[in-house]
């Protein structure tokens, strides 16, 4: 066997060993077998793994352990335990057979997932606003820190727990509808709002965007809400103010204007000219006097008055617009018109309305329009962000994941070849040791663009992690001219390298090319480049090994 395997009795005493493992524990033969089968086990691992042994023993039946072993070369390397009753030898003694799978690669590579995990939820943690992470039923995956506050929920709670019922009732039916728009594939948005434990209300701007699998399938919601409080108070406070004066201009209040179409004349109250910053002591009687009131990019439009007034009793509509009005002294202000057409047989013949001041509340529109578009920038920049490497400005491993396995689909469709390779910048390490990490950064970002530049259009190039980088060619039964290109560009770069034999930095590769026929997942594919790569660096470096499919089995 392959593996490492013992058969040992209920008691724990190691029956036989088989040859991997003697050698390991430096027996010449099976009679120097004394040992009982927890003295395989790493001693740090006997607290979890013993009980869970005894309970094994107590109930024959085949089952698992992951543990770490405690002898030679594995010594703290962990290992996959199938341990499995056999055949009693004689009435009352039970045998036991143990079989020792390595999976300690594993192991490091599901830590390192962790680690990453938690320097993204890190991240999130550190954003003001509230980040979900939903499924498809609408039900919580992950929620950053400012989300849970502003439910008043821990952490520790949420995970499976209905969204949309943490929300006051009056928001959950818009919230219901948008979650509906968002399972179709569409994003969507609505308007919600929140009660903190000390009973502040907060009102949020949530912005729904679906995560689509490469099938097309709906893998995930994630919902991003920006806090608007100040922004939705400044809102109401601004339609309260204009309600009234809406108000105190129907009654006679505010700048009262009159304008009588058919003879062009315009009759204004002291308060409109209060607005204009004009004396009434010197009024105005028509259209084309008011006309040196207004800015020049509105005159226009402020003063069509018969094509506007046709428009409008067409449309039973009445008369509403905002301009800007330049007084005396320079002063540009933003006014708000609205009035009421009086009609003659269908056609316009008088206007009765008001003006108010309205530019200190238009600024405040103004301000929110270009908030919201920062907001919208900034979304797009932090979507781009989970898909780019910060220091080389390529694809990241997030990216690669996802592109590899759509170009792997893509591929299986067509039938047509495709290559995966990695790549790996020689002496790195003394690189960094010799010039430091500074310089290390540039001689990344100089080779990962190196790497990018001489790549086709149907091809891809990712930073994989550290000095690692990722490539997949599309169309690649023959990948050897590509990889002459990524060899020239880094040569080309002539970075000097006093560990390199050239004296300058080179790079490593190693790909497998394979066809969809050959039936290989994109996980295979890219272990597969992994060893290639191993074969290309242990050679001697500075050149590129090509694996086929056919040599993988």
């Amino acid at each position: 066997m392959a593996m490492p395997a013992c058969i040992f009795t209920s008691s724990g005493k190691i029956v036989r060993l088989n040859t991997i493992w003697q050698k390991e524990r430096g027996y010449r033969k099976e009679s120097d077998l004394a040992l009982t089968f927890d003295q395989l086990l790493h001693v740090a691992d006997w607290p979890s793994v013993v009980p869970r042994l005894h309970a094994i023993l107590a109930a024959p039946q085949p089952s698992d352990i992951t543990c770490r072993l405690g002898t030679g070369k594995w010594e703290g390397r962990w290992f996959q335990l199938n341990i499995q009753p056999l055949p009693s030898p004689k009435p009352g003694e039970q045998h036991w057979l143990c079989i020792a799978m390595d999976i300690d690669d594993c192991k490091m590579r599901e830590a390192q997932l962790e680690q990453r995990i938690g320097q993204q939820n890190a991240m999130l943690d550190a954003s003001a606003d509230c980040i979900k992470m939903l499924a498809p039923d609408g039900t919580l995956v992950h929620m950053n820190r400012t989300g849970c506050q502003s439910v008043g929920l821990p952490k520790t709670s949420i995970l499976g727990v209905p969204w949309l019922p943490l929300l006051p009732e009056d928001v959950q039916t818009e919230g219901i509808e948008a979650l509906a728009i968002a399972r179709k594939g569409s994003p969507a948005r609505f308007n919600g709002r929140s009660v903190t434990p000390d009973q502040q209300c907060q009102y949020w701007e949530n912005s729904l965007t679906p995560m689509i699998t490469p099938d097309g399938q709906l893998a995930s919601i994630v919902c991003v809400s920006r806090e608007v409080t100040a922004a939705y108070e400044t809102l109401q406070s601004l339609k309260v103010s204009e309600e009234r004066l809406s108000m105190a201009a129907r009654v006679g209040g505010l700048g009262i204007w009159d304008y009588n179409i058919v003879d062009d004349r315009m009759h204004c109250d002291a308060a409109w000219y209060h607005i204009m910053g004009r004396d009434p002591a010197h009024p105005i009687s028509s259209i084309g006097e008011f006309r040196s009131f207004i800015h020049p990019e509105d005159v226009e439009r402020a003063t069509e008055v018969v094509q506007t007034a046709a428009e409008l009793v067409a449309q039973k509509a009445d008369y509403g617009i905002v301009f800007r009005i330049v007084r005396p002294n320079g002063d540009i202000r933003w006014v708000r018109s609205a009035a009421c057409l009086q009609t003659r047989e269908g056609v316009a013949v008088r206007v009765v309305g008001f003006v108010i001041d309205i530019t200190d509340a238009w600024r405040g529109e103004l301000a929110l329009r270009d908030a919201n578009r920062a907001l919208a920038a900034e979304k797009s920049s932090l979507a781009r962000q989970t898909l780019e490497d910060p220091l080389t400005g390529i694809a990241n491993r997030r990216h690669w994941d996802s592109e590899l396995t759509r170009i792997f689909l893509h591929a299986s469709e067509t039938g047509k070849a495709m290559c995966v390779g990695m790549i790996d910048v020689d002496h790195f390490k003394s690189y960094n040791d010799r010039n430091g990490h500074l310089a290390g950064d540039v001689a990344l970002q100089k080779v990962a663009k190196a790497l990018h530049s001489v790549a086709r259009q149907s091809d891809f190039v990712a930073r994989y992690g550290g000095e690692e980088f990722a490539f997949v060619l599309m169309n690649a039964g023959d990948p050897s001219r590509m990889l002459d290109r990524f060899m020239a560009a880094i040569a080309h770069l002539a970075i000097p390298q006093a560990e390199s034999p050239t004296g300058c930095m080179t790079i490593s590769c190693g790909c497998v090319v394979a066809a969809p026929c050959e039936k290989l997942t994109p996980a295979q594919l890219l272990e597969a480049s992994d060893k290639a790569l191993y074969t290309a660096k242990t050679a001697g470096r500075n050149r590129y090994i090509v694996h086929t499919a056919a040599m993988l089995y």
